[in-house]
Order: structure tokens, then sequence, then C-alpha cells
């Protein structure tokens, strides 16, 4: 009984979720949902009219997105073309008077392609492959609305690490990072391994994150190959 009861508390615990532009935004698992609703002469209609309707609107939604997360609107119409082919039909709604609701998914990493990479960083460090943990976890002490691209940076405003650290096939899988609760463990493993090394951060302006400088040297000198490979878990308040 105890798997089973481990796969139940596992379904019980609440993904790191915000809704933007008619997204919804699973940080935790990098998927996304939208519902579509329509009303016609008959149910196959509906669900049509409902599938074609979403469609229509995606673009829109998609570009609020990135207008929330600040990132440059020329990438879009890449981006709704990627996640447009790959929607999945999670399940269909029917109510009285012909009316129909689609609610359909996909992948975050698809609405973000590494295009968004403004450049890749290329000192030594990083093209590194030494690594002594399995991955960054790290603890944000205060409120904090999860981003695509962030920076982490020193109290002195430095920036330690962004998304030209990240390499670009690791960006496809995970961008950079994934958000959880605090009692989300087992997601957590499956992020960053069972011996992650992990820091404290400040939530700071404009969406970013602030580390004690000594404690990010003493990771990174060690453990660069983490950064790029983007196995990063950032763990938010309750």
């Amino acid at each position: 009984m105890k798997p089973l009861l481990c796969i139940l508390s596992l379904l019980q615990i609440s993904a790191v979720l915000t809704e933007q532009g008619g997204l919804r935004l699973n940080w935790s698992q990098l998927r996304f949902s939208y519902s579509s609703t329509q009303q016609a002469a008959s149910y196959s209609e509906a669900q049509e009219q409902a599938w074609q309707a979403g469609l229509a609107g995606f673009a829109d939604m998609v570009k609020e997105v990135y207008r929330q997360q600040n990132i440059a609107s020329q990438h879009v119409p890449a981006a709704v073309a990627s996640a447009s082919r790959h929607l999945f039909l999670q399940k269909t709604l029917f109510f009285a008077d012909f009316k129909a609701e689609h609610q359909v998914s996909g992948s975050m990493v698809r609405l973000f392609p590494d295009a968004i990479i403004p450049h890749q960083h290329s000192s030594r460090k990083d093209r590194a492959t030494a690594v002594r943990n399995t991955g960054l976890l790290i603890n944000v002490a205060a409120n904090f609305k999860p981003r695509v691209l962030y920076e982490i940076k020193d109290a002195a405003g430095n920036i330690l690490f962004d998304v030209s650290h990240v390499n670009r096939q690791a960006f496809k899988s995970r961008l950079m990072g994934r958000y959880f609760s605090r009692d989300d463990r087992l997601r957590i493993r499956a992020q960053v391994g069972n011996n992650p090394y992990t820091l404290q951060a400040q939530a700071i302006p404009a969406g970013h994150l602030q580390v004690d400088a000594s404690a990010w040297e003493k990771f990174s000198n060690d453990n660069a190959a983490i950064l790029a490979d983007s196995r990063i878990a950032i763990v938010l308040p309750e």
C-alpha cells in the first residue's frame, strides 16, 4: 500500500500555477492549458467551432503571456506555430442547448523557443563538465512570481546567472528550471536528483533573485554543468 499512498499524496500536492492571458501555466510540470466554449446547432458542430475558436484566440493568449513575461513579441509567431502543432485535447464537456467546452493542453517549452536566448555564454567555466552535485535547489524566502527568463544576482547587483548560461538543448527541455511548492518533494527530486546543492534566495525587483556571492561561487566552481543543463528547482514559499 505504501507505493499507492505515495502516488495519491503526490497527486494531492498543488503544482505552482499561474494564469496569464487566458493560459493556465503549470510551472512544476511545464504544461499550459486553456478552455474554449461554443454553442451551435448540434454537439458535433459545437465541438468543431470550439476547437477553431481556441486556435483563433491562441496567438493573442501567447502574446499576452510574452508581454507579462517581458519577452520580445517578435518570437510570438514561432511560438504559436510550434505549440499549436502539438496541442492535446484533454477532455470535452457538454452542456444543454448544444454547447461544448474543450479543455486543451500543451507543452510550455514549445511556447518559448530557444530563439529567445539572446546569446550563448561561452566562458571556459560554463563549458566544464565537472559536477559534484546532482542539481541546484533554490529556496526563495518571499513571494516570487514564476518567470521564464530570470537573473540571479549578488548583493552588489552583479549578474551571476541568466539564460545565456543555459545550453540551448537543455532550454528546449527544461527552460531555466521548474518551480515547486515546498511539499512537492518527489517532483523536486526528479528535477534535481538526490544530492542537490541548496541556496537561499531573496526576490528582488524586476523578477530576479538575489543570493550570497560566496555561496554561489562555492556552488558554481564545482557544478558549472548543472547550470548549463538547467537542472534547477526553484522552491516557493507557501
